[in-house]
């Protein structure tokens, strides 16, 4: 018989598990899944981390005040036209061409028709001491110069066939933005010095501005134009010819330097007697000076005269 504390069967008794091996237990299936949390958390968060891409480094930045100032510059080179209805030059002038300004054209090829400051003459008549001149800073590449002059040059002819004034167009090329020789204003600024070799500056010019928009390509300027025009054999070869020399860069160089250095810093500007023709209000729209002969000949002999009158200012001022 078996007594207590013994096995039947002459065995041994079986070890108890008493509540101590289940905690161990609990321990440890908690221990593993810690484990796996952290391997998660290292191996797999940073694989996340290194296979995002890198954050690209912000591009070089100007102090506020710098780049107001660039943005501002670029804005005056791109600009065709502001609210006052002209052309802003920029401050700064125009790199080339700088002996041949110092120079005037003395040293230089002109235009039959041209001045020392640049100009070519309408009609070739020369300015006098009894009888207003007016100067005429343009650049080709300008929509406000081209309104001003298909409003204004058949009321200029006019007055000069009349000899009421004398006429000189300066032309700039600031809105090529600093392209030098290779932007259209300057082509077609000596394209219309060459046409002037022909005797005819005037409806060269008027063809320049029909093309606007075009940035004035040189098949354009050497043979489109003077097809429409026809301008043909010899005048067509020696137009051609200096066209193709750059025989007048040299003189569209002193014209662009005169008007940097004249204090109109816009175009169009038309200049009498050193006073500025203001043409209208336009903050108002009021018109002061109508395409007219008579509209135009009276602000333009008032400006003459150093009358007070609202169709002129001070250039300087």
């Amino acid at each position: 018989m078996s007594g207590p504390g013994y096995a039947g069967d002459g065995g041994q008794q079986p070890a108890r598990q008493g509540p101590a091996g289940w905690l161990i237990g609990l321990v440890v299936v908690l221990g593993v899944i810690l484990v796996g949390l952290l391997v998660y958390i290292f191996v797999f968060a940073d694989d996340d981390v290194d296979s995002a891409e890198p954050t690209q480094p912000p591009a070089t930045t100007q102090p506020a005040d710098e780049q107001d100032a660039a943005d501002d510059a670029a804005e005056d080179d791109g600009e065709a036209a502001d609210e006052t209805g002209s052309a802003e030059a920029p401050e700064e002038e125009t790199t080339g061409g700088d002996e041949a300004a110092d120079s005037g054209v003395a040293d230089l090829q002109a235009p039959p028709n041209s001045t020392d400051e640049g100009g070519i003459l309408v009609d070739g008549v020369v300015p006098s001491a009894d009888v207003p001149h007016v100067i005429i800073y343009q650049d080709y590449s300008c929509p406000p110069c081209k309104f001003r002059h298909d409003d204004f040059a058949p009321v200029l002819a006019e007055l000069v066939e009349e000899g009421e004034i004398t006429v000189e167009y300066r032309t700039a090329h600031f809105l090529d933005a600093r392209d030098g020789a290779t932007g259209g204003s300057i082509r077609a600024a000596v394209a219309a010095a060459t046409a002037d070799t022909v005797g005819r500056f005037a409806d060269y010019q008027a063809a320049i501005y029909e093309n606007q928009g075009s940035d004035y390509p040189p098949a354009l300027l050497r043979d489109e134009i003077p097809q429409e025009l026809g301008i043909e054999g010899d005048d067509l070869a020696a137009f051609q010819q200096a066209y193709d020399e750059g025989t007048y860069l040299d003189f569209a160089f002193v014209a662009h330097e005169t008007f940097l250095n004249s204090g109109a810093n816009s175009t169009p500007t038309y200049v009498v007697n050193d006073m500025r023709l203001l043409f209208g209000d336009t903050d108002t729209n009021e018109v002061f000076i109508e395409n007219t002969p008579e509209s135009f000949l009276d602000a333009v002999t008032k400006a003459f005269a150093g009358e007070d009158d609202r169709t002129h200012e001070p250039l300087a001022g």
